[in-house]
């Protein structure tokens, strides 16, 4: 393994490769053990409907009262009043000190939980041959992926379990050292993906933010055009 704790954010990650680490709150265990809920705090808890004014059920005094001092309540209860949007996810990033790595790992966003429902999985989720087929090497060298996924409901854990394992699979028999980080605070999460130095985005308004944020720090998203 090419990656070592001290070069991560803090969380659960799992992994096929025999390897557990508890190294200044990293914790390493093995891809059969992953969680995929995010916990009952979380739970309802939605980045992207919520700045799109979408999440009609936790407007922002009831997130400052469910969520206090989170990122959806200080995107929009705190100052500068006046930045919505990318500008002010953008300004909140930078704010924030951090001491983990970004320039020589990928990172991958899957959506999970409550959309492996049939009537959802092809709406929210890549296709496998889409992984299969996503010429990562045209972007970068780097070697080491860090899929990032959580449910913010407790539902379809078997499916998404499948379909995180898959994918994992994919990569790992494409060449790649693979970690997942699943299970973790959605805020930790998510300005973790933002200051990707190479992103692959998934599906859904979360990693469409992200995307946008990685691009608004001129990095690079990896993708496949036609799929």
């Amino acid at each position: 393994m090419l990656i070592y704790p001290n070069d991560l954010p803090k969380g659960n990650y799992y992994t096929d490769i025999d390897i557990n680490s508890d190294i200044n709150h990293v914790i390493i265990k093995k891809l059969d053990q992953i969680n995929t809920s995010t916990g009952n705090y979380w739970k309802k808890y939605r980045i992207a409907d919520s700045i799109e004014k979408r999440d009609f059920k936790n407007p922002p005094e009831k997130i400052k009262d469910k969520w206090p001092n989170s990122f959806l309540d200080n995107y929009h209860n705190k100052e500068p009043c006046y930045l919505h949007g990318i500008d002010k996810i953008y300004n909140m990033i930078h704010e924030q000190k951090v001491d983990y790595k970004m320039d020589n790992i990928i990172t991958m966003h899957l959506r999970i939980g409550d959309i492996m429902r049939p009537s959802h999985e092809k709406v929210y989720t890549y296709s496998f041959d889409y992984y299969k087929n996503l010429d990562i090497e045209k972007y970068t060298k780097n070697k080491i992926i860090v899929v990032v996924c959580g449910a913010h409901d407790n539902v379809c854990s078997n499916a998404s379990r499948k379909y995180v394992s898959t994918v994992y699979n994919i990569l790992s028999e494409k060449g790649f050292n693979v970690l997942v980080r699943s299970g973790n605070s959605p805020d930790d999460d998510f300005f973790f993906l933002c200051r990707s130095h190479y992103f692959i985005s998934g599906r859904g308004g979360y990693s469409k933010y992200v995307k946008l944020l990685v691009k608004k720090n001129n990095k690079i998203i990896i993708e496949q055009i036609d799929d």
